[in-house]
């Protein structure tokens, strides 16, 4: 039987939305907020119902019909959509993205992060203003962040963050009624219920929002972090899943600079309530 004939008696045998209903099922999230572990859930449970999953990090307009699509950048324009959909949105604790994003480029291997600095083009230093680009233009931005002691590695991700993950957190549009609307620590202190509140959102019957549950919990993040030793590993995309890092990680220095960029944005956010933290 030939993959083509497999999804057709997939979706026949197999059918989460109610009544023969179906739309588009959208998660959108963002740069070092769960990405890879929800990736892992949606693929398991597109493939389980055979529906296409795509994985898009661009701005782009998903195909007719229904389908998992997956924006791990959250740069899909939800107006232009012209079919029913369903979704949602995960944010974190910008201060943790900050912590969580200085652990990873240390060491991974994305192009965009191993690519010489000067290779981007002028348009760089429009896109990373807060960096010091001209100086640094003959290194990539793992091999800048290697050459920093920790103080002036987390003080140089703040400035990368704060152009490009953080900004997109700030401009997201969080007023559509399709899209549920959660943040990390929701989800870090009850995956299980988390989890159902999102597919029972999403429009599917309560078997397979059941089901969809239980195939998440395979996926628990607890169970993707740890080494057969219990400990954390340092090198993967699921690092650590402690919650309020930045605690322990930011200097008074770093906790300045950050009220002075975003002190505001925690408290829209609704992870602060003043500024004094």
């Amino acid at each position: 039987m030939d993959s083509t004939l497999k999804l057709k008696v997939k979706k026949l045998l197999r059918n989460p939305f109610p009544e023969s209903r179906s739309h588009l099922i959208i998660h959108c999230a963002h740069h070092k907020v769960g990405t890879v572990w929800f990736e892992r859930v949606l693929k398991a449970i597109a493939s389980h119902y055979g529906l296409p999953f795509i994985k898009s990090d661009i701005r782009a307009i998903p195909p007719a019909g229904p389908s998992v699509y997956f924006d791990d950048h959250s740069k899909i324009d939800l107006s232009e959509l012209t079919q029913p959909y369903r979704g949602s949105h995960m944010i974190r604790d910008p201060r943790d993205m900050v912590v969580s994003g200085y652990h990873y480029h240390l060491w991974t291997d994305e192009p965009w992060a191993n690519t010489k600095i000067s290779e981007f083009g002028p348009d760089i230093s429009n896109y990373w203003p807060l960096l010091p680009v001209n100086d640094i233009s003959h290194l990539s931005y793992k091999e800048y962040l290697n050459s920093l002691d920790r103080e002036d590695g987390l003080m140089a991700e703040i400035q990368r963050a704060s152009s490009v993950d953080i900004r997109d957190v700030m401009t997201w549009n969080y007023e559509d009624e399709n899209i549920l609307n959660f943040k990390y620590e929701d989800i870090m202190q009850d995956e299980e219920g988390t989890f159902r509140k999102i597919f029972s959102f999403y429009g599917f019957k309560e078997e397979a929002v059941s089901y969809c549950t239980r195939k998440a919990m395979e996926f628990s993040f607890s169970r993707q972090t740890e080494n057969d030793d219990g400990k954390v590993n340092e090198k993967t995309h699921l690092r650590s899943g402690k919650l309020e890092q930045w605690r322990t990680e930011f200097s008074d220095s770093h906790k300045d600079y950050f009220k002075k960029l975003h002190g505001q944005d925690l408290i829209e956010l609704g992870y602060e309530s003043n500024f004094d933290w």
